[in-house]
C-alpha cells in the first residue's frame, strides 16, 4: 500500500517556518483534503484555522505518524510543535535548538527534530517517498510548496508543481510542461517569486540548473550543475551550485545571478569535486563538501566538509575524517555548530551528526543509510536557521556526472 502523502504544512511567513498540522495514516491512492484520516490536510488548506483546531486535528494521526517511525517520541510531544499561530510573529512552531532532518522507511519519509545531544527524538510529519521526491517551502506565502512529483510510482517520469500541503497534484499547478527523467532538488527564492531546481531532460546527459517563474511559465536553463543552493539574501540574487570545471575530471562550486544569467563565476578553484553546498544565515559563506584523498595513501577517496567566504575568497578545509561522504550540512544560530548527514555504505558508521564548526568532536545522533541529503537547525524560538528557504530531498540520485 501506498502512504498517503500527509505532509504538515511546513509554511515560511516572515522567515519562520510554521508547522501548522500533521497527519499519519495508511492507505491506498493519492492524499486528498476529504479523506477521514487526513483532516488536517483539509484544515490546513484553508490557513485560516487556529492553532487550537490544528493541534486537536492531530493528536490521533500523529500518535499513528509516531508508531510507524518507530521512535520513542509521543504523541504530545509531536501535537505540542503544532501550536503556533500562523502569522509569523516571534515565535516559530518548531522545536527550538533542534535539528530537521528526513528519515525514509518500507511506509514513507519521515520529517524529524532532534536535539544536539540525540535526546528528544521527535516525528513532527509524513509523507508519501512512493510519489514525491523533493519538496520546498515558499518563504513568503503560508501553505505553498513546490513539489516534485513521481509520476505513477516510476522513478524516471518527474514534474514539478507548485500547491498545498497535500502534494496532491491534481490540486495543484504544475509549473512546467517538461517531465524530467530525475530532479535533485527543488527551492524557492526568498521572495518567493522563483522556483530553481536541478534536473535531467530526457536525453540530457547531466544535470542542468533551471529557473522558472513560481507562478508557472517555461523553465530558463543557467547552467549545467547538480547540487545548488540559493542565497538567503533576497537582494541578492545569487545561486550557488556544483558544475564540472574546464579540467572535466572534477567538479567546483560556480555562483550566478538566476534572475539575468550573469556570473557563471568559480567560487573554488579545487583540484577534486566540490558540491552540496549550504549558505550560513547572512549569505557571505558557504559550507559544502570536497573529496580528498583517504590519509595515508593506498588509494581511494573521503568527502570533508570545506568553507568559502562570499563573494570571493580561499576555501579552508575543516574535517579530517576518514571514510566518510559528508553531505546536507546546516549551521546553529552562533554558528559554532554544524549538522550533516554521512553516507559511509555502513549502517554502523552512516548517519545524522552534529560537530563543532571547527570540525572537532563530530557525534553521531541517529544511525542509519536511509536518511535524506538535507539537514537544518531551528532557534531559540523554534524558526528554522536554513540558510535558503525550507526544503528537502530524498530518494536516490543518479550519477552526477
Amino acid at each position: 500500500m501506498k502512504r498517503k502523502s500527509n505532509l504538515v504544512a511546513i509554511s515560511a511567513v516572515a522567515g519562520s517556518i510554521v508547522l501548522i498540522a500533521c497527519g499519519g495514516g495508511g492507505g491506498g491512492g493519492t492524499a486528498t483534503g476529504t479523506t477521514a484520516t487526513t483532516s488536517t490536510t483539509a484544515t490546513t488548506a484553508t490557513t485560516a484555522t487556529t492553532a487550537t483546531t490544528a493541534t486537536t486535528a492531530t493528536t490521533a494521526t500523529t500518535a499513528t505518524t509516531a508508531t510507524t517511525a518507530t521512535t520513542a517520541t509521543t504523541a504530545t510531544t509531536a501535537t505540542t510543535a503544532t501550536t503556533s499561530s500562523t502569522t509569523g510573529g516571534t515565535a516559530g512552531s518548531l522545536p527550538t535548538n533542534a535539528i530537521l532532518f528526513t528519515q525514509l522507511d518500507g511506509t514513507g519519509v519521515f520529517l524529524k527534530s532532534i536535539k544536539e545531544d540525540g535526546t528528544n527524538e521527535t516525528v513532527l510529519a509524513s509523507f508519501s517517498g512512493d510519489t514525491t521526491k523533493a519538496v520546498a517551502a515558499n518563504p513568503n506565502t503560508v501553505n505553498q510548496f513546490a513539489f516534485i512529483n513521481i509520476v505513477n510510482g516510476t522513478s524516471t517520469e518527474m514534474r514539478l508543481y507548485r500547491g498545498n500541503s497535500a502534494l496532491d497534484p491534481a490540486s495543484s499547478t504544475q509549473l512546467t510542461a517538461t517531465v524530467f527523467d530525475d530532479v535533485l532538488d527543488v527551492q524557492f527564492s526568498p521572495d518567493g517569486q522563483y522556483v530553481l531546481f536541478s534536473a535531467v531532460r530526457p536525453g540530457d546527459l547531466n544535470y542542468k540548473l533551471f529557473v522558472v517563474p513560481a507562478a508557472g511559465g517555461t523553465e530558463t536553463i543557467l547552467d549545467d550543475g547538480g547540487d545548488f543552493a540559493v542565497c538567503p539574501d533576497s537582494t541578492n540574487r545569487v545561486v550557488v551550485y556544483s558544475k564540472d570545471n574546464p579540467s572535466g575530471v572534477s567538479s567546483d562550486l560556480y555562483s550566478m545571478n538566476y534572475t539575468t544569467g550573469a556570473g557563471g563565476t568559480a567560487l573554488t578553484t579545487l583540484a577534486t569535486e566540490a558540491y552540496t553546498p549550504s549558505w550560513n544565515r547572512a549569505g557571505t559563506k558557504l559550507y559544502f563538501a570536497s573529496q580528498q584523498p583517504v590519509s595515508g595513501g593506498g588509494g581511494g577517496a573521503q568527502t570533508e566538509l570545506f568553507t568559502v567566504p562570499f563573494p570571493s575568497g580561499s576555501a579552508t578545509r575543516v574535517t579530517t575524517t576518514d571514510p566518510v561522504f559528508e553531505s546536507g550540512f546546516g549551521v546553529n544560530e552562533n554558528e559554532t555548530k554544524v549538522s550533516f548527514i554521512n553516507f559511509t555504505g555502513s549502517a554502523t558508521d552512516s548517519g545524522l551528526y552534529v560537530m563543532n564548526a571547527n570540525g572537532t568532536s563530530s557525534i553521531k545522533l541517529v544511525a542509519g543509510t536511509n536518511l535524506g541529503f538535507t539537514t537544518y537547525f531551528t532557534n531559540s524560538q523554534g524558526r528554522s536557521l536554513g540558510g535558503q528557504p525550507f526544503h528537502f530531498s530524498f530518494g536516490p540520485r543518479r550519477a552526477r556526472r
